[in-house]
């Protein structure tokens, strides 16, 4: 019984400090940045983005709406392994449920990996390409959480793959009650107090 309880314990700990929070769209703001990499590290709620290379850029004659990442574009081609990576300010895990994609117009256009990173390792993959000159949302299929999102460019044919309003969930952290307590610890409390009293009654 004391196992059982303790397991009890265990799994409401694990459940508050993996809530995830609320979604957090990267929308990429309203301004055109020509060459994202010379701009170095940008951040958007909480959450930071940097890219590598001279083929990444924000713009906004195709969005949805504001700005939106883009690869080649102005004449700026894109090479394979060009890479944007989206981290947690100050670390930690998060989940990536959709993202908007388009194309210029309804041809296929340059293609893409986004890859999931935990402790530097590869862990989830989406490969893709647009294919529309409309905007449509993508579910990537992620089915864990992450500390790094990487946005790789695969391969380049001249036609810009625009993104939008990546869908970014951080993961919850304990919550301090006004005893100044974790509430898992109290939640383990209050689970090991019935253990003892179904012990006493039975």
């Amino acid at each position: 019984m004391k196992s059982t309880i303790l397991s009890l314990a265990a799994s409401a700990a694990f459940l508050l400090l993996t809530l995830p929070a609320a979604a957090v769209p990267i929308t990429f703001g309203n301004a055109d940045v020509a060459v994202l990499s010379a701009a170095g590290v940008q951040s958007e709620a909480d959450f930071n983005y940097e890219a590598t290379g001279t083929g990444w850029e924000l713009q906004t004659l195709f969005s949805n709406p504001g700005a939106a990442l883009a690869t080649f574009f102005n004449d700026q081609g894109t090479e394979p392994g060009q890479t944007v990576s989206f981290t947690l300010a100050g670390g930690g895990l998060f989940t990536f449920s959709s993202f908007d994609l388009r194309a210029v117009d309804d041809r296929p256009s340059d293609p893409f990996d986004l890859i999931g990173f935990v402790l530097g390792v590869p862990t989830q993959l989406y490969s893709g390409a647009g294919t529309s000159s409309t905007f449509a949302s993508f579910d990537p299929g992620f089915t864990a959480a992450i500390d790094r999102l990487d946005l790789v460019a695969t391969g380049f044919i001249g036609r810009a793959s625009i993104f939008d309003n990546l869908e970014l969930n951080a993961v919850g952290t304990p919550e301090i009650d006004s005893a100044g307590g974790l509430l898992p610890l109290s939640f383990c409390a209050i689970l090991l107090g019935l253990g003892r009293r179904r012990r006493t009654s039975g």
